[in-house]
């Protein structure tokens, strides 16, 4: 629903920046309740949320005004 109420693509991409933000918030307080055996599968979750949110980055900067 969210999604589309955008106006424009780059409302879009800032709404799906944020979403990636958040998601990397929760993974790192996620990171502090799981044992230690389940750390490196947040850690990888992680860091494709991160290269979600370069791409995304990346992206928004080709269209921004």
């Amino acid at each position: 629903r969210m999604a589309r109420r955008c106006e424009d693509d780059a409302a879009a991409l800032d709404l799906a920046i944020r979403f990636e933000r958040d998601t990397l918030i929760l993974m790192k307080e996620l990171r502090e309740m799981v044992p230690a055996k389940d750390k490196e599968i947040v850690d990888d979750l992680a860091r494709e949320e991160q290269g979600h949110l370069v791409e995304l980055g990346r992206a928004r900067q080709r269209i921004a005004p």
